[in-house]
């Protein structure tokens, strides 16, 4: 029978002995995780971590993780082991309470780093994420851990951006919060933005038709933000579809406020457009043809009446 020598059973029976009394990491349970801020990064490890057990999110649970919480904004939030990582990382995020986890989402292999991970979401304004890294297979190892955040600032009426006709602009719903407002000749239940205009007269045409992301509906007030009288809203377009177009008489003087939102609860990206007619200018005396033949003849004549 083959001996072994006896300084390798001691190293053996060591690091037996290390295995079994290593710790695990602090936030190894979702019961108690590491919070991360927006616009930082954290270091960790999953090399004495535990397998957990929750619902396939986006990708399984198939190797030791540590969790992580995150605190939501008006927008998205992405979360990266992009910066650093030495072994092939997974990402899952959830919602709600460690018993009873609602899968947001979940990546491996994402933002074009290789084997790292990476996932954007949307947030509600102060809504709390758990995050759990893991590995794939089984692997383990340390890695870097990045939040970024991304605010939508015209989520309330008093964020509502500038907007001129004439422009077509590009936005998104995703991660903004329905209005508490009474509705103007449409629903207000899902996700909103505002945007608001100062210098409209006359016809003014207003539509998501160019590029509309999902099932939009378009609402339209006129105030302030404390009072929001409705002028017009609509939901799809006559002969169109799921775009939506509203037209009203713009009032000189007055502010206008735009509201974009979905049906339902939908939400997502879009475009939309304002158009007016160009300002009609009554042409000055100068510019006048019979100015302009007095300005280079003279006076015209007085006639006379005949006798």
């Amino acid at each position: 029978m083959r001996q072994f020598p006896r300084q390798l059973l001691f190293a053996l029976s060591t690091m037996a002995i290390l295995q079994a009394t290593a710790q695990a990491p602090a936030n190894d349970a979702c019961a108690n995780p590491q919070a991360v801020a927006c616009g930082t990064s954290v270091t960790g490890s999953t090399l004495t971590a535990t397998t957990d057990v929750g619902p396939f999110c986006g990708t399984a649970i198939s190797a030791p993780g540590v969790w992580y919480t995150v605190q939501g904004v008006s927008g998205s939030v992405t979360v990266s082991t992009c910066a650093q990582f030495d072994f092939d990382t997974k990402i899952n995020v959830y919602e709600g309470t460690c018993d009873g986890l609602q899968c947001i989402g979940g990546n491996d292999d994402g933002g074009g780093c290789g084997l790292g991970s990476q996932l954007t979401f949307a947030t509600w304004d102060g809504g709390e994420y758990l995050v759990l890294v893991q590995g794939y297979n089984g692997t383990i190892g340390t890695f870097t851990l990045t939040v970024d955040c991304q605010e939508i600032p015209n989520d309330g009426c008093g964020g509502a951006l500038p907007i001129s006709c004439g422009q077509t602009v590009d936005g998104t719903t995703a991660g903004a919060t329905p209005e508490a407002i009474i509705p103007c000749q449409t629903t207000l239940t899902a996700p909103a933005v505002w945007y608001v205009a100062t210098d409209l007269v006359g016809n003014v045409v207003a539509t998501t038709c160019p590029d509309p992301g999902y099932d939009t509906q378009l609402s339209v007030f006129r105030g302030s933000c404390g009072t929001l009288p409705c002028v017009v809203g609509n939901n799809d377009t006559p002969g169109v579809g799921t775009c939506s177009t509203v037209q009203f008489d713009a009032q000189p003087g007055e502010t206008y406020f735009f509201l974009v939102h979905g049906v339902g609860s939908a939400s997502g990206p879009f475009s939309w457009a304002c158009i007016a007619p160009p300002a009609r200018h009554r042409p000055t005396w100068a510019s006048r043809p019979q100015a302009r033949k007095r300005r280079c003849n003279g006076p015209l004549p007085t006639r006379v009446p005949s006798s």
